[in-house]
């Protein structure tokens, strides 16, 4: 007996219960996961405001991220998963709010209860913090989306089109207007898989541990409409005798010359040159990342374009170095879809996503 008295001491310290105690049947890991999951986003939305309110009271210096910051909820529900809190039992409050405090996010002072009263506080705390955190959510998302352009920062949903359009007539360089929409880019040559000359290509080469950050879509927007609007003053200036304001076919160029746009075309500009149609394809970028994707709709127009007799020329305007127009480079980049492209341009990603080495 005296052995049954230390397990079930032991036991005791571990929270769970004595020797010959009735264990009810655990419910199966599907029923126990569906629950924890829907559980905790409940559970995290209804804490997160106490726990912002309780900290700004009590412990004003500390922060905790994971659970204050909306965006991290996703990250501590993986945490959580990782060491099998969700497979097991069905969380309430109590044990959830205990698991957050082995984990170093719920403050070991702060009482284990999502009641106000429990913890101090009044609705007037809470309604403070709620207000100041979504002011600070906006303001983070605001910083997300801003572009840097020629030494300022632009935040898409108050930008002035027109007057970015006239800076970037005035920034660009006279090298930039002045090359020649039949000047290709001096690109090398792709080596395959199987050419025994090339190099082994490293594992991950070229990707960021973790993959790369999600940019917010107005962000890419901008960015996207700040490389059409240099391919339309470079038409205009190349193409003076061409009306470049109804060649600016998609969305983007809507936006600018007041005419109808559309972006399922597969491409932005459609002008004439050397007895041809051209249809152009602007890919933007603030740096220099000698790669680019295309869509479906992209890829479409350029099979059509590389078929035998077409009339048809599709190239690829690659933009780069856009933030800093001084500094911005148009390179003309043949149709991916044609033998020529297949040349120079490499296939990377699991997407259809294009790179380029220059010489």
């Amino acid at each position: 007996m005296k052995l049954e008295a230390l397990v079930n001491t032991w036991l005791d310290q571990q929270g769970a219960p004595p020797l010959g105690d009735h264990i009810e049947e655990p419910s199966r890991l599907t029923q126990v996961r569906e629950h924890n999951r829907k559980f905790f986003f409940d559970f995290v939305g209804r804490a997160r405001p106490l726990l912002r309110a309780w900290c700004a009271k009590f412990q004003p210096d500390r922060h905790v991220a994971s659970l204050i910051d909306a965006d991290g909820e996703e990250d501590l529900r993986k945490r959580l998963d990782s060491i099998g809190v969700l497979d097991f039992r069905m969380l309430d409050d109590l044990s959830a709010v205990e698991w957050l405090q082995i984990l170093n996010i719920w403050p070991v002072d702060m009482p284990h209860s999502l009641e106000p009263k429990d913890l101090g506080l009044s609705d007037e705390d809470v309604k403070d913090e709620s207000v100041k955190a979504r002011e600070a959510r906006e303001e983070r998302k605001r910083e997300a989306r801003m572009v840097a352009f020629n030494g300022k920062m632009l935040d898409p949903t108050e930008v002035d089109l027109f007057a970015l359009s006239d800076e970037l007539q005035q920034s660009l360089s006279v090298e930039v207007l002045g090359s020649s929409l039949g000047s290709s880019a001096d690109l090398a040559t792709v080596q395959r898989d199987d050419d025994p000359s090339k190099p082994p290509r490293k594992q991950n080469a070229g990707k960021k541990k973790g993959g790369r950050p999600r940019v917010p879509e107005e962000k890419t927007e901008l960015i996207g409409r700040l490389g059409e609007m240099v391919v339309y003053r470079w038409l205009k200036r190349i193409l003076g005798k061409q009306d470049i304001d109804s060649a600016w076919v998609s969305e983007n160029g809507a936006l600018i010359t007041g005419r109808d746009g559309n972006d399922g075309l597969g491409y932005d500009f459609e002008v004439s040159y050397r007895n041809q149609i051209w249809q152009i394809e602007v890919k933007a970028s603030v740096d220099d990342p000698q790669s680019f994707e295309i869509g479906e709709t992209e890829v479409r127009a350029a099979r059509l374009a590389a078929r035998a007799r077409s009339g048809i020329q599709y190239k690829i305007a690659y933009v780069s170095h856009v933030a800093e127009p001084a500094q911005t480079k148009i390179e003309m980049l043949p149709n991916p879809m044609t033998d020529e492209g297949a040349h120079v341009l490499e296939l990377r990603g699991e997407g259809i996503r294009y790179g380029f080495e220059r010489r």
